[in-house]
């Protein structure tokens, strides 16, 4: 297996990249959506594209902002926010990786290439965002990473079946897609199974219970017979017509829509792996960087 980079010890793989090269031409903007991040694969899959498109000149990087909800002393004593796992995998310290990654690789940049510029920006904001994509200049190439239905293309298309809540009329995603239309190569990441630990668990973390009509099950179907990780697919991997609707999951609940006009290429892991987010380890990490 080839590996091109190590990840904090992990080593990553720019194999799954090989087929999909060409979905990146004259591409400025790439979306990295995920349904949360409280899952190791999640900063896996930031990480990976990351170093891959900072080697194709990315070098504008927009974060969502979303606080830790262990802040809140209230928070920390949910039975949610318990779920203890192995020191170097809690929260808060992936998130420390990810920037010290990103220090690290543009330390290493060639001379007389641009330097990164990271900012956060909220989901909701359009105004912010559209002040950011104006700071843009001429050929330079930008990176936002955040959940996936912040970042849908489309989002009248997407419905969410439980709990019930009616498809928003515009979210980021369609905002940046409105200002920068057919530059925009959108990335989600899904998965079949596994634990996650998120705040709204009403446990110590949640076993993912997917139906049986979940995108996931169709996206196995066309799993290659070597085991990987991560494998990536282009959409249209997917039975039916552009404007066919799928039943995915998020950490907002069920969704159905036309997932082809939202997403262009997507990122499955067959099983994701919670987070800590537990008291000590978070002022463990926070002193450790």
């Amino acid at each position: 297996m080839q590996t091109e980079f190590e990840f904090f010890g992990e080593e990553m793989d720019f194999e799954i990249f090989a087929s999909y090269e060409v979905f990146f031409l004259n591409k400025r903007i790439v979306f990295l959506g995920m349904s949360d991040e409280f899952t190791k694969e999640a900063y896996q899959y930031q990480t990976l594209f990351l170093s891959y498109l900072y080697r194709h000149g990315f070098r504008h990087i927009g974060f969502e902002q979303s606080p830790l909800p262990a802040v809140s002393e209230a928070s920390m004593n949910t039975p949610a926010l318990r779920v203890q796992r192995a020191k170097g995998q809690a929260l808060l310290k992936e998130r420390q990786k990810v920037q010290a990654f990103l220090r690290r690789l543009d330390g290493h940049r060639p001379v007389g290439q641009a330097p990164l510029k990271v900012f956060h920006y909220q989901a909701g904001d359009q105004a912010q965002i559209q002040q950011q994509m104006a700071q843009l200049e001429p050929g330079e190439k930008l990176i936002l990473i955040g959940h996936d239905l912040s970042l849908s293309r489309t989002p009248s298309v997407l419905s969410q079946t439980y709990p019930q809540v009616a498809a928003s009329p515009s979210t980021i995603g369609s905002t940046v897609a409105d200002m920068f239309p057919a530059q925009i190569l959108s990335v989600w990441m899904m998965s079949h199974g596994g634990t996650d630990s998120n705040p709204a668990c009403a446990d110590r973390e949640c076993e993912m219970d997917v139906s049986d009509l979940d995108i996931s099950y169709l996206l196995r179907a066309t799993l290659p017979p070597i085991p990987k990780a991560m494998y990536l697919f282009s959409s249209h991997v997917l039975p039916g017509p552009l404007d066919q609707s799928y039943d995915f999951q998020t950490d907002q609940g069920n969704i159905r829509g036309e997932l082809k006009l939202n997403a262009d290429l997507i990122l499955y892991v067959e099983n994701i792996h919670a987070l800590s987010l537990d008291r000590r380890l978070l002022r463990d990490d926070g002193a450790a960087n």
